[in-house]
């Protein structure tokens, strides 16, 4: 697992090395104590208000290489912070405890495994954590998909590799989708089931 600027292991996570300290970053502890993340951080860039990444922390799931530091960068022009995770096993009880303390998870489908382990976690994290924005990357799709048509498994997919402008329409796209699927999730939900009559 890689960590952003300032960032150190919680207890429960092993195999993770702190990034070398940042005399730069401001320490942001009221914020870290209230999500309870003070033994995963105890710094982190300052953030400012917005509209694309207002809870300002997202987690990838993939390779910690180049790549990952890219992303950790636009999303840092999105005004949120990018955790790396690159572990063996999706820490997926933990993603699952501060889902709503996450903007976005951007899970990297060629590092997590085969397709099919790629869509058992997509549906069970959907099921488990409905308010997750998941944004789904691959190289092995035909194109991006903005639109809410696996609304089931993802928000948004994006073919890899991509720019900061498509990661940018893939977030904002992924509000919307995220939005659109809870609405739809409600009123499946909440609508009166109705019987055959006669039967």
């Amino acid at each position: 697992m890689s960590m952003q600027k300032g960032m150190f292991p919680d207890a429960g996570l092993s195999g993770v090395e702190p990034a070398a300290h940042d005399h730069d970053t401001k320490a942001s502890t009221g914020w870290m104590k209230q999500l309870g993340l003070m033994g995963l951080s105890s710094e982190m860039f300052t953030l400012r208000s917005n509209k694309l990444c207002p809870k300002g922390l997202s987690v990838y799931l993939g390779p910690s290489d180049s790549t990952s530091v890219g992303y950790r960068d636009w999303v840092s022009q999105f005004g949120g912070n990018l955790m790396v995770v690159s572990e063996e096993e999706p820490p997926v009880e933990w993603l699952l405890k501060y889902a709503d303390k996450l903007d976005f998870l951007l899970l990297d489908s060629d590092y997590v495994g085969d397709v099919e382990d790629v869509v058992d976690l997509c549906l069970y994290l959907r099921r488990a954590a409905p308010g997750l924005k998941i944004v789904l990357i691959s190289s092995q799709v035909r194109n991006d998909d903005f639109t809410a048509e696996r609304m089931m498994a993802c928000d948004a997919t994006l073919k890899a590799p991509f720019d900061r402008s498509r990661l940018q329409e893939a977030f904002e796209a992924a509000q919307e989708n995220s939005a659109y699927y809870n609405r739809v999730r409600q009123m499946t939900q909440l609508s009166p089931r109705i019987s055959p009559s006669g039967a």
